[in-house]
């Protein structure tokens, strides 16, 4: 081989890793955005999840309180 044609080969080497090299970028965007998704859903979850076991804990409040010996129906209330 000669000079010209090591050079040639030196550059298609190069260009071939600096393809590798920006090939992840474009990844990288892809699994900001599967991460970002993520992130929504599990805080949508968690925010209803949230909101059920609030509305859970209230109607045992109001439970107990209806079943307190001062929350009972006496003859004079009916």
């Amino acid at each position: 081989m000669g000079a010209a044609a090591n050079a040639h080969a030196r550059h298609q080497h190069r260009s071939c890793l600096q393809r590798h090299v920006r090939q992840p970028d474009g990844h990288s965007s892809t699994y900001i955005i599967l991460f970002l998704g993520t992130a929504a859903k599990a805080l949508i979850k968690g925010i209803e999840t949230w909101k059920k076991e609030t509305m859970m804990k209230k109607a045992e409040k109001q439970l107990e309180s209806d079943s307190k010996p001062g929350g009972e129906c006496t003859d004079k209330e009916l």
